[in-house]
C-alpha cells in the first residue's frame, strides 16, 4: 500500500486538497482500496490479481510506473501459467523493457500463452516465426500462428495473415482472400491493415480497383495515427486526379467520335441517295436520247418532238442532280463510279444529240445539258475532295 499512497499524495490527493473537491476524495480512498485488495490476493498467489499488479506497475496505473515490479508480478502469474501474464512478460522480453531484451524468452513465453489460446500471444508467436527473431525462421509456422490468431478476430493476425497470402509466403498465394483478410482487420480499428487494404484498393490487387474508396481508408489511417499513411494518402489522391483527367479526355473523344460517325453517315446515305438518283437520270437520258434516234428513222415528227422534248427534260434532270451532288462533295469523298457513271451518260447524250440535222434548237438544249452533265461529272472526278475521317 505504501506505494500507492506515495503516489496518491504526490499527484491525485494533491489536486483534491487544493480543490476541496470531496468527491474526488472519495474516488481516491476507493482506488486505494481497491489496490490495496489486488495486492493482498497477489500475495497470497492469486494469478489473476498479480497479473493486475503487475497491469498497475507497466501502465503507471494507480501505482507508480516501475517495469522491474511489474516483471516481477507478471513472473509470479506466468508460473502459474496465467495467459495473460504469459503474453505480457513475453513482450517484455520482446522490447527489452524492463529487463534485457531476450527474443529466445519472448518466444518462449508466447508459446505458452498461445498454448492457451491467446490471440496476441499467437500473433506475437507468428511475427517471431516470420521475421526469425528467437527461433528460426519458418513462413509455414508463422501462418500457421495468424491463422489461430485470425480465427479469434484478432485485428494482428487477421493483417500479418492477409500480408502472407498477397505474398504466397507459407500459404498458396490468394490476393483476394489476403484483401479480405485486411478488411476484416480494418474494420476493427487497425490502422496498419488499413493502409494495407487501401493499398489493394488502390492498386486493384485481390479486390477491384477503386480510388475513391482508398482514399477513404488511408485518411482513416491517418486518423488512427499510421506512420506512412499520409505518403499513401498523397500519392493516391494525385493518382485520382489523374484519373478523373484521363475519364473526362476519354468522354470528350468518345463524343467527337460519335459526332464524326453521325455526320460521316449521315454523308454517306446522302451520297448513295444522290448516286442512285444521278445514275437513273444518266441511264434514262441515254435511253430517251437512243430512243430519239430510232424515232427519226421509223416514226412521224410528232412523237420525235415527244422524245426530245423528254430527252431533253431528262438530261436537265440528269445535270441539275449530279450538280447538287457535286455541291455536296465539297466535304466528302466523291464517288468515282458515280462519276464514271455521269460522265459515260453525258458522253453518249453529246454524241447521239451532235449527230442528228432536224430540229436543231431542240438538239442544241439537249447537248448543252449532256455537256453540263459531262464537265461536272470530269471535274467531279478530279477534285476528289475528302472527306473528314472518324
Amino acid at each position: 500500500m505504501s506505494d500507492f499512497n506515495d503516489y496518491k499524495s504526490r499527484d491525485i490527493g494533491k489536486d483534491a486538497n487544493q480543490g476541496g473537491d470531496l468527491k474526488l476524495e472519495k474516488l481516491v480512498r476507493l482506488a486505494a482500496e481497491m489496490v490495496g485488495s489486488t495486492q493482498e490476493k497477489a500475495e497470497q498467489g492469486d494469478a489473476e490479481a498479480q497479473t493486475e499488479l503487475g497491469d498497475y506497475y507497466s501502465d503507471g496505473l494507480f501505482l507508480p510506473k516501475n517495469l522491474e515490479k511489474a516483471v516481477f508480478w507478471y513472473r509470479k502469474a506466468a508460473d502459474q501459467n496465467h495467459a495473460r501474464a504469459q503474453l505480457k512478460l513475453a513482450a517484455l522480453y520482446y522490447t527489452g523493457e524492463g529487463l534485457e531484451q531476450d527474443y529466445g524468452q519472448a518466444a518462449s513465453w508466447a508459446r505458452k500463452a498461445a498454448n492457451r489460446g491467446d490471440s496476441a500471444a499467437q500473433w506475437l508467436l507468428g511475427h517471431l516465426f516470420e521475421f526469425g527473431q528467437g527461433v528460426g525462421q519458418n513462413d509455414g509456422r508463422a501462418a500457421y500462428w495468424y491463422q489461430m490468431a485470425a480465427d479469434q478476430e484478432n485485428p494482428n493476425g487477421q493483417d500479418c495473415l492477409g500480408s502472407l497470402y498477397m505474398r504466397g509466403a507459407g500459404v498458396p498465394q490468394d490476393t483476394k482472400k489476403g484483401a479480405e483478410l485486411f478488411r476484416l482487420a480494418a474494420q476493427q480499428g487497425d490502422a496498419t491493415a488499413m493502409r494495407h487494404f487501401a493499398l489493394s484498393l488502390e492498386n486493384g490487387v485481390g479486390v477491384k480497383k477503386d480510388l475513391v474508396k482508398a482514399i477513404e481508408w488511408y485518411e482513416k489511417a491517418v486518423k488512427e495515427g499510421d506512420e506512412e499513411a499520409p505518403e499513401f494518402l498523397d500519392r493516391a489522391r494525385k493518382a485520382l486526379k489523374e484519373q478523373q483527367a484521363a475519364e473526362e479526355r476519354q468522354k470528350r473523344e468518345a463524343a467527337e467520335k460519335a459526332e464524326r460517325d453521325r455526320i460521316s453517315a449521315m454523308w454517306e446515305a446522302r451520297d448513295t441517295s444522290m448516286e442512285t438518283w444521278a445514275i437513273v437520270a444518266a441511264v434514262l437520258t441515254v435511253a430517251a436520247l437512243i430512243g430519239e434516234k430510232w424515232l427519226m428513222i421509223h416514226k412521224g415528227p410528232f412523237l420525235l418532238v415527244l422524245v426530245e422534248m423528254a430527252a431533253v427534260a431528262l438530261s436537265v434532270i440528269g445535270a441539275t442532280v449530279t450538280a447538287a451532288l457535286f455541291a455536296g462533295s465539297f466535304t466528302e469523298v466523291l464517288s468515282i463510279p458515280g462519276g464514271i457513271a455521269g460522265f459515260v451518260a453525258g458522253l453518249v447524250a453529246v454524241i447521239l444529240n451532235g449527230s442528228s440535222d432536224r430540229y436543231p434548237h431542240v438538239n442544241k438544249y439537249a447537248m448543252i445539258a449532256a455537256a453540263v452533265i459531262t464537265v461536272i461529272m470530269i471535274i467531279r472526278i478530279i477534285i476528289k475532295k475528302q472527306r473528314p475521317k472518324p
